[in-house]
């Protein structure tokens, strides 16, 4: 997992659009950067994403949010791999 210094987790959203979603009581906006879509999460807000079904094209069922692997953060941080 990709971490900031404020112990929250990188996210990463499977389209690069900005998307609001809430959690429980927080409230997170995905910023699309250099095609990923991605924030930083609560600990507790991880799991419940992560595992969140949403509809997608069709009306198929589909998950929409992934760990950020190193490349993907380094790209929306950074502007490279």
């Amino acid at each position: 997992m990709i971490k900031n210094d404020a112990g929250e987790t990188a996210v990463r959203y499977s389209e690069p659009i900005q998307k609001y979603i809430r959690v429980g009581n927080h409230e997170y906006v995905f910023i699309p950067r250099l095609g990923v879509s991605m924030a930083w999460v609560a600990e507790e807000s991880v799991q419940p994403l992560i595992n969140m079904v949403q509809s997608g094209c069709c009306g198929a069922a589909m998950k929409r949010f992934f760990l950020a692997n190193e490349e993907a953060a380094n790209l929306w941080l950074y502007g490279h791999r």
